[in-house]
């Protein structure tokens, strides 16, 4: 039996990549779209009805093409991020279609869209914009997606996540992006592309993966096997059904455009089968994280997994427990990507103004955690040591005013002044700190400025009866 806290060994890993060569050679992976049928037969796979089987030569060819970082470009350069660099990308919430703020739980609008987007662009600790942070529920749904995109493009200028729903619409939005930046030979949007568990991809997610690859923009490949329903229901056998649903993605994207980047994205976690629902913010899920992580490794590809999960209904401390039980494992173990980093709540239903906020706080402690101590002659202090009597005091040293504010976090939002003081200052909770530091971040954002050309592109997408729809 393997020893407590040995998660993840190279007999393990080798195991699994035994497991998904046999899966992918000997059960396949249907994907319902002819044109990936074509490409896959082009290149030599053995194909029977809508079932590829990948053997593992045809397997090594494509993973040998796959570059292990790449460069995304946003609005403003001075926001460009690498994925695969060894700083992990982080990204919002991911499709909510409920926002809550205070005691309120209501549909997204197009106001939740905007405020977000404002959130995201002045956050120290997101990286990426993304057009699903919510779906407002008050936009006809032809005209949504494009809206979302326009959003993004208006409020921000970091690197954004893009459309991916089917092939022409992907590619509306990529030409809308490179337009926008006028940059044409660059990376400058991430698709993601799921697929549909057990060991399957739809037509919608192939024309996004032909779309993406055609314009050489990165995909990031998902999967969330649910155990027990969707994989089954160890976590061995989700990893080897997973990441073999992966695979053969990342494969097919290599075979349209050898070299474009991909992203590995596991995100399983469990199933609670006392109710048959997801459940996301699982011990299971953070160890999912470094199984991922560690077979990413093993094939030289970036690894998206993690996130703030939690299946809680409210910001609570269930909420609380949960978001580290799944930030922790992704962030220590090397996680490139993190989607749904701020703010998730009921297994990705809601997205909280509270939580996102004390996501950010979330992920800079976990930041510090990973980053470790120094150990040397400056940090060890000798000298000082030996000049603070028995029974004395630091306050007043030097080397503790050299240090402290880099030695040691301190965390805006949680309190630790005496409960005397605390309740002098009128006993607020970090939900109240977090919705006062929303207020603040929102009120002091500035709207980044456009050229006429970069109105004119958007214009048709913000405009709705004549007016431009939320523009808070």
């Amino acid at each position: 039996m393997q020893a407590k806290g040995n998660f993840v060994t190279n007999e393990d890993i080798q195991k699994i990549h035994e497991a998904v060569v046999n899966i992918l050679s000997e059960k396949g992976v249907r994907f319902y779209d002819e044109k990936a049928l074509k490409v896959f037969r082009e290149n030599g796979a053995k194909v029977e009805d809508e079932i590829v089987y990948i053997d593992k030569e045809l397997l090594n060819k494509a993973l040998a093409t796959v570059p292990d970082k790449f460069e995304l470009e946003g609005r403003d350069s001075k926001y460009n991020v690498t994925v695969g660099g060894g700083d992990p990308v982080f990204c919002p919430a991911y499709g909510p279609v409920f926002v809550k703020k205070g005691t309120e739980t209501k549909s997204a609008t197009c106001n939740d869209m905007v405020r977000f987007t404002k959130l995201v662009q002045s956050s120290k600790t997101i990286n990426m914009l993304n057009p699903y942070v919510v779906t407002p529920q008050d936009i006809d749904v032809d005209r949504l997606q494009m809206y979302q995109q326009a959003v993004c493009l208006k409020y921000g200028t970091k690197p954004t996540m893009g459309i991916t729903a089917g092939y022409d619409m992907s590619k509306k939005c990529i030409k809308l992006i490179k337009d926008f930046y006028d940059k044409h030979d660059k990376h400058v949007v991430i698709g993601l592309c799921s697929a549909l568990s057990p060991l399957s991809y739809d037509e919608a997610m192939i024309g996004g993966i032909f779309a993406y690859a055609e314009e050489n923009q990165p995909i990031i490949f998902g999967c969330g096997a649910l155990p027990g329903a969707t994989s089954p229901v160890t976590l061995a056998g989700t990893m080897a059904v997973a990441t073999s649903e992966l695979l053969a993605g990342i494969v097919l994207a290599q075979l349209i455009n050898p070299g474009v980047p991909v992203v590995f994205g596991n995100v399983a976690a469990s199933t609670d089968l006392r109710y048959v629902t997801p459940a996301i913010g699982t011990p299971e899920a953070g160890l999912i994280a470094m199984f991922s992580r560690a077979i990413t490794k093993f094939y030289g590809i970036p690894c998206r997994g993690g996130g703030a999960l939690s299946d809680s209904k409210l910001p609570d401390m269930q909420a609380g427990i949960e978001t580290m039980f799944t930030l922790l494992p992704a962030i220590v173990s090397g996680i490139d990507y993190v989607i749904h980093a701020c703010g998730i709540l009921d297994s990705f239903n809601i997205i909280s103004y509270e939580k996102f906020i004390i996501d950010e706080q979330s992920i800079e402690m976990t930041k510090r955690f990973v980053n470790g101590f120094e150990i040397n002659d400056d940090t060890l202090g000798l000298d000082t040591i030996k000049t603070v009597d028995h029974g004395g005091q630091y306050l007043e040293q030097m080397h503790t005013a050299m240090h402290f504010r880099n030695e040691h976090f301190a965390p805006k939002l949680f309190e630790r002044a005496s409960f005397e003081v605390w309740e002098k200052n009128g006993s607020k909770t970090v939900l109240d700190n977090a919705l006062a530091e929303m207020d603040s971040r929102l009120e002091g954002y500035s709207e980044p400025e456009m050229t006429e050309r970069q109105k004119e592109l958007i214009s048709e997408y913000l405009n709705i009866k004549g007016e431009e729809k939320c523009t808070i």
